[in-house]
Formats: C-alpha cells, sequence, structure tokens
C-alpha cells in the first residue's frame, strides 16, 4: 500500500505541475481470486466514479490497452479507445477508436466531445 500510495503521490504531483487537476485515484486493492465488483473487467470502480463525480458513463470515453481495459468499459457503458501497438483478439467487438498512444488519441477523443472541446 505505501508503494502505491507513492505512486499515486508523484503521478498526482506531476500532473498539477504540468497544470492540471486530478480528481481522485481508484484503485482495486484486491486478488483476482477475491471477485470484488471493483477488479477489471468488473465495472465497480466505473460506477463508483459516476457516483462520486456525477459522471455520464454513457457518454464517457475509456482509454486502455488491455482486453481487461475493453470489457469493462463496456459493462460500464463507456465507448473505449485502445491505445497501443498489441492487437485485440480478432473475436473482440472493436473498440470505438484505436491509437498507437495517448497523445496520438487525443484529437479523435477531443472531437467527440460536444461544446468547446470539439475540434472538428
Amino acid at each position: 500500500m505505501e508503494e502505491i500510495e507513492e505512486i499515486h503521490r508523484r503521478m498526482r504531483a506531476d500532473i498539477e505541475a504540468a497544470g492540471g487537476r486530478l480528481l481522485d485515484v481508484l484503485f482495486c486493492p484486491h486478488w483476482e481470486h477475491d471477485k470484488c465488483a471493483c477488479r477489471k473487467p468488473r465495472p465497480g470502480m466505473f460506477f463508483t466514479a459516476a457516483g462520486r463525480h456525477h459522471i455520464d458513463l454513457a457518454g464517457s470515453i475509456y482509454v486502455g490497452d488491455r482486453l481487461l481495459d475493453l470489457e469493462a468499459a463496456r459493462a460500464a457503458g463507456c465507448k473505449f479507445v485502445f491505445v497501443g501497438t498489441e492487437s485485440l483478439p480478432a473475436a473482440v467487438t472493436p473498440p470505438e477508436h484505436c491509437a498507437e498512444s495517448l497523445l496520438a488519441a487525443v484529437p479523435w477523443i477531443l472531437a467527440q466531445l460536444p461544446g468547446p472541446w470539439r475540434t472538428a
């Protein structure tokens, strides 16, 4: 737990140093065999975040780099952007968007948003 807290502290400091703001950090402290509601691919953390921050999951975009991320996003009702160079299994319903990096995904993500963030 101390190591996780240190990672979160550094992450928060880096984000704030770059001018960003982090509202929350959620993580699952359980083992896979615990079968908890918050460990991906189950969507418990999505529902926790939605409740805490009034997030419309159907209007949200989740970015991840693993099949478990895609499964969790689907279970929560989110759109999904797959970031990475590995491929997903052919039998999987494709994500809404794929990009080689988070930076490369940003234009597509911004184009999905309503209001002043929209780039297209």
